[in-house]
Order: C-alpha cells, then sequence, then structure tokens
C-alpha cells in the first residue's frame, strides 16, 4: 500500500511518515506542505492513500483540490486529516470525494486502521460523523422543502402583489415602485399589506429577509429591471 502525506506542519509529516513505514505493507511514497506540491506529489507517486490536511494556506486548501486530485489519479483514496473536527468540513469532505476523516489527535493505533479500512474499502464511518452528514442532509432537504413551499404560497400572489414583492426584494422603496406602476403610493402599501397577510408574515422587512436567504427570485428564474 503506497501512502502519501499533505500537512502544512514539516514535523507532522516527518511523524507520520516515521509512524507508517513501520507498519508492514505501508510504504510512504511521498510529503507536501500545500496544495500545489500535493498534486505534483499524487502526479508523480501515483499513492494509493493520500492522507491530506485541511487547512494549510487557507483554511480550507486541502478541500478546494480534492476534485483535482480524483482528476489526476481517479482511484485515489483520501482521508482527511486534520485537527479541527468542524460538521461543514465533515460534510464537505465527504460529499467531494473524501473516503474517511480522522483526527489528528487520534490515537497511532486508530490512524492506521482507518488507513487500512479506507484501503480495503472497509470504510464505516464513526457514530460522530454519521450524525453530522445525516444532519446536514436533513438541513438540505428541509431548506428546499421551504423553498418550495414558499414559492407555492407566492404564485398565490396577484400579479401586482408579485409585482410588488420583487421590486422590494431588489430594494426598491414603495414610492419608487408606486411611479413605476404609475399609481399612489397607498395603492402599493395596500398591496403589500395583502402580502403579508397571504405569506402570513408579520413585517415585510423580515420577509424580505427570508426570501433573499433562500434566493428565492433567482430559483425562480423571475427577470426583473432593476
Amino acid at each position: 500500500m503506497k501512502v502519501a502525506i499533505c500537512d502544512d506542519m514539516d514535523s507532522l509529516c516527518v511523524y507520520f511518515t516515521a509512524l507508517l513505514n513501520k507498519v508492514e505493507g505501508i510504504e510512504v511514497v511521498g510529503a507536501a506542505h500545500n496544495g500545489d506540491e500535493c498534486l505534483q506529489m499524487v502526479r508523480k507517486t501515483e499513492p494509493d492513500i493520500l492522507m491530506l490536511d485541511i487547512q494549510m494556506r487557507t483554511n480550507d486548501e486541502g478541500l478546494t483540490i480534492i476534485e483535482d486530485l480524483l482528476i489526476i489519479e481517479p482511484e485515489l483514496k483520501i482521508v482527511i486529516l486534520t485537527a479541527h473536527e468542524v460538521e461543514e468540513y465533515i460534510f464537505r469532505a465527504i460529499a467531494l470525494g473524501a473516503k474517511d476523516y480522522v483526527c489528528k489527535t487520534s490515537s497511532d493505533e486508530e490512524i492506521v486502521e482507518k488507513i487500512r479500512a479506507v484501503y480495503e474499502d472497509k470504510v464505516m464511518l464513526s457514530q460522530e460523523n454519521s450524525q453530522i452528514i445525516a444532519k446536514r442532509a436533513k438541513d438540505i432537504f428541509d431548506r428546499q422543502r421551504s423553498i418550495l413551499y414558499t414559492i407555492n404560497e407566492i404564485t398565490k400572489l396577484s400579479p401586482s402583489e408579485l409585482s410588488v414583492l420583487r421590486g422590494v426584494y431588489y430594494g426598491k422603496t414603495y414610492r419608487e415602485i408606486a411611479n413605476e406602476r404609475y399609481v399612489e403610493e397607498g395603492t402599493v402599501r395596500a398591496q403589500a399589506s395583502g402580502i403579508l397577510k397571504k405569506l402570513k408574515a408579520k413585517n415585510m422587512q423580515k420577509l424580505i429577509k427570508q426570501i433573499k436567504k433562500m434566493n428565492l427570485f433567482e430559483f425562480m428564474d423571475i427577470n426583473y429591471n432593476q
């Protein structure tokens, strides 16, 4: 089994190289300290396993090169090696194609066992990592469901109400919307009240903040000339 290591701390590369070279059946074929070096190393050494740090020159440099690494070496099995068990990092790493995730504070035995499991395609995510991925998947599902629900409610608005909502969404004042439509400002305000009632929102500011988080009008592909 050929293993390569990428970590911005040279001392850790030296440590893990010494650790793994003592294990029967494992050979460390290279070490790198940043994303560029890592890509070059993988091209040159063609490792089976890459132990890849996340935080190097940037907070997520390791994650940003995963796709390129797998283009260079499609059969490469990546084990994310980091000191920071951050939910966002774990989810992104697995989603991008990493096989597993191990903390630098794990014991030597745990790290070796993890590498063997990945190499033998016997990866079983820890309970913590499984829960993180399940939680993130639920968050994505809930967000999509919320977007679809809101779109469904917005389609119940009249064309005039939708025009007002679009205007406010893109930063127009009620007066500006009224001038554009050649109506009284009071008419626009009345329509805004109708929008809030239909969408069960307390005020326009909170409603706009909510739908901006969803990029709702972009999602609906509604063209609006600002």
